[in-house]
C-alpha cells in the first residue's frame, strides 16, 4: 500500500487571519493512496468535508445507513459530523486522492442530490502532482481546484434538469419519426446510460417508456378523430401495425380498433 498526505500552506501574511480570508473555501490537507485488496478505513467522524477522487479500481462507501459502490472516474463526498467507513474491493482495489476542506461554499454539498459523482481525471491528477512533488500544498492552487469542482458539479445538476426538458420536448415534437433512445441521447450530447439514469430520477420513468406514452396518447387522439388503425400507427412512429396494436392494447386495456369505435 502506497500513501502520502500533505497539509495546505497559506501565504505568511494570511497565517493569523486565514479563516476570514478563506471563509468561502478553506482547504486543510490533500493526500493519495493506492490501497491493498480489502483495505478498510473507519468508522470515523470528522469535523470537515472530505472528497475522494478514484482513479483506478473500485470500493464501497458506508454512510448514513446506506452503501455506495464507487468506481474509477468517480468521486465521493463525506460530510462533517457523520460516521463513515469505506473499503477497497477484494479483487480490484481502488486508488484515490483526497482533499479535506471546510468553508461556506463547502455547505453547497449539504443540499446536493448525490454523494457519488462522475468527474474528470483532472482532479485526481492535480492532487497527485502535489503529493508527488511538494512538501505542502499551495492554498491558492487547491482553492481554485475546489472552486472549479463545485462549479462543474452544481452547474451539471441544473443542466441535467434542462437536458430532461430538452428530451421531453424533442420526443413530443418527433414521436412520429422512427427515433431511438440512442438518437434522443445524442440531442443533448450525453451518454445514453448516463442521461437515461438522470431522466428516470427526474421523471420516474425511462426515456423509452416516455416515448411510448407520448406515441400512444397521440395515437388515441388520431383514432378518436377517425383515422384508421394503420394510419394512426404510422403517424405515431409505428411501422409494424401488429406490434402497435399489441402495445396499444397493453396500455389502454383495449385494442385500437375497439378504441376507435368507442371514441
Amino acid at each position: 500500500m502506497s500513501e502520502s498526505m500533505i497539509f495546505v500552506s497559506y501565504p505568511k501574511c494570511l497565517e493569523k487571519e486565514k479563516a476570514p480570508a478563506f471563509a468561502d473555501i478553506n482547504p486543510l490537507f490533500v493526500g493519495y493512496e493506492r490501497c491493498e485488496k480489502g483495505h478498510a478505513f473507519g468508522p470515523a467522524i470528522r469535523s470537515y468535508y472530505l472528497i475522494h477522487f478514484v482513479s483506478e479500481g473500485t470500493g464501497t462507501l458506508f454512510a448514513d445507513g446506506r452503501t455506495w459502490t464507487v468506481n474509477a472516474g468517480e468521486m465521493f463526498v463525506i460530510y462533517p459530523d457523520e460516521a463513515t467507513s469505506y473499503a477497497a474491493d477484494l479483487r480490484h482495489p481502488w486508488t484515490y486522492c483526497w482533499v479535506a476542506f471546510d468553508g461556506r461554499y463547502a455547505k453547497r454539498f449539504d443540499s446536493a442530490e448525490n454523494r457519488v459523482y462522475k468527474v474528470s481525471d483532472l482532479y485526481f491528477n492535480r492532487i497527485k502532482e502535489l503529493t508527488d512533488n511538494c512538501k505542502t500544498a499551495n492554498a491558492d492552487f487547491v482553492i481554485a481546484l475546489l472552486y472549479n469542482l463545485i462549479y462543474e458539479l452544481f452547474r451539471e445538476e441544473k443542466n441535467n434538469a434542462d437536458h430532461v426538458e430538452t428530451i421531453k420536448n424533442y420526443i413530443e415534437s418527433n414521436y412520429m419519426k422512427d427515433i431511438t433512445v440512442e438518437q434522443i441521447a445524442r440531442v443533448v450530447y450525453l451518454d445514453r446510460r448516463y442521461i437515461g439514469r438522470k431522466f428516470k430520477e427526474k421523471t420516474g420513468t425511462t426515456i423509452q417508456n416516455y416515448l411510448i406514452t407520448v406515441r400512444l396518447a397521440n395515437a388515441a387522439k388520431f383514432l378518436s378523430a377517425g383515422y384508421s388503425v394503420t394510419q394512426s400507427a404510422n403517424m405515431c412512429g409505428y411501422r409494424d401495425v401488429f406490434n402497435f396494436s399489441k402495445i396499444f392494447k397493453k396500455h389502454f386495456n383495449a385494442p385500437p380498433k375497439n378504441y376507435k369505435k368507442n371514441g
